[in-house]
């Protein structure tokens, strides 16, 4: 805004940046001021900036100048009848003439801001022209008239004061009444907010105690319901577990069953081999063992197999989707080690050697890729 500098506010704001400011600093701002107010033809405020700078200048010690910017001031105050400011122009001449030590027309230029400024009731240059006086009077050595303007100076102090002092106390008495209208009025808001708070804390508090109940319900039911819903799944699995149990023991139990049988097919056939004949012994053994072995590898993997199954459904089918290179008899291997079967007990089963059963085990771990460390039984149980 200061930036355009051609509006009457900002040679207002240049000629107090001026006042408040002092030396070539201050002197830089009133002379901004003196350019708007000149092309604006303000030249009520284009004195009162010439006066000022007169004023820095007579500070700075440059009375000349000083006195220069006096002159163009008092030019235009008394070319449009400025009368409020011959006070303050008057008494910088004192004080420019005072600092000359041209006590004669300081005397002059003082009394005439005297009379002025009592006319005009202007208390505070009655005291600048009253202090220049004694002043003036002090440097010739006149102290008696020196404490005579002294005297005066204090009766307008003293004057300044009182009437300072009432406008004190009425701005006291208006700031007291303020405040305790406005302490009133904070009260009946503190009141008032403390009713709407009290009815927002009931509200609050019915809100919190009907989620409570509505969560508390919910949770009950949801314990209730997953209670009821544990006990229903802890019973299926000991159903379920029962059940493959029960599925294995049956297993089991007609293995031991087909077991027996076979021995005692075998020796029925033992015992009807005629040893009289000529027929060579051993032949007649051979084809014993050679049609049991073959009910064996028939009738009852068939039925192991369709129990098998029963119990662990899709076995199989996982294995051979996994491992396609399986044998029908890789198959069947598998299938006692998953009932955990040692080797000496499918060699039982199966009529081979346990040696016959280890080194199918050797072979059957070479095509499931296994290291020497990784348990075979464990790796079929994740089938």
């Amino acid at each position: 805004y200061l930036r355009n500098g051609r509006d009457s506010l900002a040679a207002g704001i240049y000629n107090n940046l001026g006042i408040l400011t002092t030396g070539d600093t201050a002197i830089a701002y009133l002379m901004k001021a003196v350019e708007i107010n000149r092309e604006k033809k303000n030249y009520l405020w284009l004195a009162i900036n010439y006066q000022n700078i007169g004023y820095e200048y007579l500070e700075s010690g440059e009375f000349e100048k000083g006195y220069e910017f006096l002159q163009k001031s008092i030019t235009i105050a008394q070319k449009h009848n400025f009368n409020r400011l011959f006070p303050y122009l008057f008494n910088n001449l004192s004080y420019y003439y005072l600092l000359k030590k041209n006590y004669k027309e300081a005397e002059k230029y003082a009394n005439k801001a005297l009379q002025i400024s009592r006319e005009q009731s202007n208390r505070i240059q009655e005291l600048d022209a009253l202090d220049h006086l004694k002043e003036i009077h002090y440097k010739q050595s006149d102290i008696k008239k020196a404490y005579h303007f002294l005297e005066q100076k204090q009766v307008v102090l003293d004057s300044l004061n009182k009437h300072n002092r009432l406008k004190e106390l009425d701005l006291l008495e208006m700031r007291y009444k303020f405040e305790e209208e406005q302490k009133k009025q904070e009260l009946e808001k503190k009141l008032i907010k403390a009713e709407n708070e009290r009815k927002e804390n009931i509200y609050i508090i019915f809100i919190l105690i009907g989620i409570t109940v509505t969560i508390t319900l919910i949770l009950l039911y949801l314990l209730q319901r997953n209670k009821t819903k544990r006990k229903t799944l802890e019973k299926e699995k000991v159903e379920e577990e029962l059940s493959h149990k029960k599925k294995e023991l049956t297993t089991n139990v007609m293995y031991l069953l087909k077991k027996n049988e076979f021995i005692s097919n075998i020796s029925d056939k033992l015992k009807n081999i005629d040893f009289d004949t000529s027929e060579n012994i051993h032949d007649a053994v051979d084809r014993v063992i050679s049609q049991l072995d073959k009910s064996i590898s028939e009738d009852s993997w068939k039925e192991f197999e369709v129990r098998f199954q029963e119990v662990h459904t899709g076995f199989y089918n996982r294995l051979s989707k996994q491992y396609p290179d399986l044998t029908p008899n890789d198959l069947k291997l598998c299938a006692f080690l998953r009932l955990n079967m040692s080797s000496k007990e499918i060699s039982e089963i199966t009529f081979q050697s346990p040696e016959s059963i280890k080194t199918a085990r050797y072979r059957l771990r070479k095509k499931l890729h296994l290291n020497r460390d990784e348990n075979l039984v464990a790796f079929l149980t994740k089938f």
